[in-house]
């Protein structure tokens, strides 16, 4: 695939995106570069390095209708419960929640293995959590963020 620019609004959308999830107390709102104790501490009592926290909805932001997206995340689900240990529903939301993407936890897992599932789903981007309970944003290989001037 030939490299592809987001635009910056994307991007930002990306990393101003409230990531929620439920937790058997609250729900745990991660933010890109906020390390989550929570977070941190599931990953800990699992025994666990990492964590994807991940969407099939809108493959490279082409926008479905709720019956694709809704299958494309069912397949996603069957195939992180096949691989991975713990699997939880989760979702994305905009900070005003206008938009929202319902999404899966899943460890654990590699950050190699991230990418991997970004590249499979065809996500701009996914979420990978490492031990610390900090989440980064990883792009899929394809896609370029620094942004040339127009």
């Amino acid at each position: 695939m030939k490299k592809k620019y987001i635009s910056r609004e994307t991007e930002a959308a990306y990393r101003n995106t409230n990531y929620v999830v439920p937790m058997p107390d609250k729900n745990t709102v991660l933010h890109v570069g906020v390390a989550s104790d929570e977070i941190r501490q599931l990953l800990t009592d699992a025994g666990a390095s990492g964590v994807v926290f991940m969407t099939a909805h809108n493959p490279f932001g082409v926008f479905l209708d709720e019956a694709e997206n809704t299958a494309a995340n069912h397949l996603l689900q069957k195939d992180l419960e096949a691989r991975f240990e713990t699997v939880m529903n989760c979702y994305g939301a905009s900070p005003c929640e206008e938009y929202r993407e319902d999404s899966l936890l899943a460890f654990p897992v590699s950050h190699s293995q991230a990418i991997e599932l970004c590249c499979q789903y065809e996500q701009n981007a996914v979420l990978f959590i490492d031990a610390k309970g900090v989440p980064e944003l990883v792009f899929h290989p394809d896609i370029q963020t620094n942004h040339p001037e127009v």
